[in-house]
């Protein structure tokens, strides 16, 4: 299993409802049992997220890789708290919630993972959650326009450096149909300096931001699954998923 630059996670549509007040978003994110989902469902080796940024993406200033830097960003699984804060925000029973859907596209995996969610929310917060898959055309035509309340999603790195996850919410048409002056200001400011010391820190700052938030619920970081003989040496698999075989060689 090699290492991946992504996260899987689900996100929120944070305009409609019940998604639209961020203690119910931070109630879910809460109920979300990382680990035992990872074990049962996903295993691959996958690790739990509790950020956004995935790991393996190193700071040139300190040598210090940015996720280690940044920490635990988003608070572990507390099913207590998240049942207090649906009381915060006017649902003491399940039941008075709006219906909920989880949108995914076809995938047996994506299924499963969504069929846990549910359980999980449902026994954890007492709230039933319907499902809804759709083939993938039309799932990201649905992502795209706002159609939905929470979905799946993933995001790969397109070059090795936070900001090609941390743009993702800045950009004024995201799925999530976020938008944060202070959060676009901090990745633009970003993007902008050449202080490479400067540059880190207004990128941990926008990804506490989006946490405050609870735009997204990060499920795990990706990894890349592969067969080798054991006789093929010296490839090496990059961190954006390539593999690289200028090296490589049968052993004899």
């Amino acid at each position: 299993v090699a290492p991946y630059l992504g996260s899987y996670y689900y996100v929120f549509n944070v305009t409609a409802k019940p998604f639209d007040d961020v203690r119910v978003r931070k109630a879910f994110a809460l109920a979300v049992r990382r680990r035992a989902l990872i074990a049962n469902v996903v295993r691959s080796r996958k690790q739990p997220a509790y950020a956004w940024v995935p790991p393996g993406l190193v700071d040139p200033a300190t040598g210090v890789d940015f996720r280690t830097a940044g920490g635990t960003v988003l608070q572990p699984e507390d099913a207590a708290a998240a049942k207090a804060l649906l009381q915060q925000a006017g649902y003491d029973d399940g039941s008075k919630l709006p219906d909920i859907r989880i949108l995914f596209n076809t995938s047996e995996m994506h299924k499963a993972i969504a069929e846990a969610l549910q359980a999980m929310w449902h026994d954890e917060l007492g709230v039933t959650v319907g499902l809804v898959n759709q083939e993938a055309k039309v799932f990201m035509a649905s992502r795209s326009s706002g159609d939905f309340q929470i979905a799946r999603a993933s995001w790969v790195a397109d070059y090795a450096d936070p900001m090609t996850f941390l743009s993702v919410f800045a950009d004024a048409e995201n799925d999530a149909q976020y938008h944060n002056e202070r959060y676009t200001e901090l990745i633009h400011a970003a993007q902008q300096t050449n202080d490479a010391v400067l540059r880190m820190k207004l990128m941990h700052e926008a990804e506490n931001i989006l946490f405050d938030d609870c735009v997204i619920i990060p499920i795990y970081y990706t990894t890349q699954p592969f067969v080798a003989q054991p006789y093929v040496k010296g490839y090496r698999w990059s961190s954006l998923g390539l593999v690289d075989f200028k090296r490589a060689y049968i052993e004899k």
